[in-house]
């Protein structure tokens, strides 16, 4: 038997698959869009949350300190300092939590860099590859 000779693709094929691929790739283009605005937007969420547990943890450590004065300094009693404890562990591992959960400086550049490096202008619409078909398909008729 004679080797198979691979098949070639006509310029419409070739055009389709083309236009096909654009059409994906603008599509992932616009999922890492979403994908990095998300980022952004739970960055912010996170950072404001952060300010606020750390003014928090603050306030609670002006409270112990000056509780550590004795009850004659006007000192909560042990109950308040169980309580204040108790938050501050849960403050503590909220924070831990989103600190494990948001994206570093670094990733989100990364990410950043790569679609603005795509540049989707750059490319062709599937309505463009669909009229250079037909202009294709004309011509040879």
């Amino acid at each position: 038997m004679p080797p198979e000779v691979p098949q070639r693709k006509t310029p419409e094929i070739m055009l389709r698959d083309l236009g096909l691929s654009m059409h994906t790739l603008d599509s992932k283009v616009e999922l890492l869009k979403q994908q990095l605005n998300t980022l952004e937007s739970n960055q912010e969420v996170i950072g404001r949350t952060i300010v606020l547990h750390n003014t928090r943890l603050q306030e609670m450590e002006r409270k112990i300190a000056g509780l550590a004065g004795g009850p004659a300094a006007g000192a909560a009693p042990p109950e308040e300092i169980e309580a204040l404890r108790k938050e501050i562990a849960l403050l503590k591992e909220s924070a831990e939590m989103m600190s494990k959960t948001a994206v570093s400086k670094e990733d989100f550049d990364r990410i950043q860099y790569i679609v603005e490096s795509i540049n989707p202008l750059e490319y062709v619409t599937l309505s463009q590859i669909d009229k250079l078909l037909d202009e294709k398909l004309k011509k040879k008729k």
